[in-house]
């Protein structure tokens, strides 16, 4: 592998018109095309790319594995199928589409079409799913950072954490909470998360820039970690 770029999806440095301004989603004009600070990209079952397009805008763009968009949805908002900061987002075997909505603390699963099929809700600002086999990892954010400026910080609600769950929502093991993020098994700010082969989970933070709005010491605090299936 020489590095060599092959293809680019989009004009590189002109974000679309989305009204956004100082990362305040809550101004985003909707109906939008691709993109305004993308955050990430899932390969769905079905060989098509899918991109969670989230800080700058409110929507999920589907394209061929040609790079060619195939179609567009969502819109800010808090009601089903709207997003507040789409951030993270997998596709499962049988192509359901796992989207992030992070600011409305839940997880959205979609047809490759758009369709709304269900929510999961009650979901601490998730900021990445991973789907392996049949469980789903969430790395959550919490409410102890990350915090927008108009948002307060809420340390009676959890903090950052790693949920897993079955393909139906069920929960089947969750650890962290923020409440000491120097230990081993605790978290501060989880914003991706994998999982490999061997079953082990890889949690990445990114605790500097989470802890600019509490103004916390985050140096102490690891930046990732691995945990291996017992």
């Amino acid at each position: 592998m020489s590095g060599q770029l092959l293809r680019m999806i989009g004009p590189s440095g002109t974000p679309s018109p989305t009204g956004i301004d100082g990362m305040d989603y809550r101004k985003i004009r909707p109906g939008v095309g691709p993109y305004n600070m993308p955050t990430n990209l899932a390969i769905g079952s079905c060989g098509g790319m899918f991109v969670v397009d989230g800080y700058g805008n409110a929507r999920v763009h589907r394209f061929s594995a040609q790079g060619t968009l195939i179609s567009s949805w969502g819109e800010p908002g808090a009601r089903p199928g709207q997003f507040n900061v789409p951030h993270g987002i997998d596709c499962d075997s049988a192509g359901r589409i796992f989207v992030c909505d992070r600011e409305n603390s839940r997880i959205q699963l979609f047809s490759p079409d758009g369709e709304l099929l269900t929510i999961w809700p009650h979901i601490a600002r998730p900021c990445e799913v991973f789907i392996a086999g049949e469980f789903v990892y969430v790395a959550e954010l919490g409410y102890h950072a990350g915090i927008f400026a108009w948002n307060q910080v809420d340390r009676s609600r959890t903090g950052g954490r790693v949920s897993i769950f079955d393909l139906e929502g069920r929960l089947v093991g969750r650890w962290g909470g923020g409440w000491n993020p120097t230990q081993p098994d605790d978290f501060y700010a989880p914003h991706d998360i994998q999982v490999d082969s061997q079953g082990s989970v890889y949690v990445a933070e990114v605790k500097a820039a989470a802890a600019v709005p509490s103004g916390t010491d985050s140096t102490r605090f690891p930046s990732l970690r691995k945990f291996a299936r017992r």
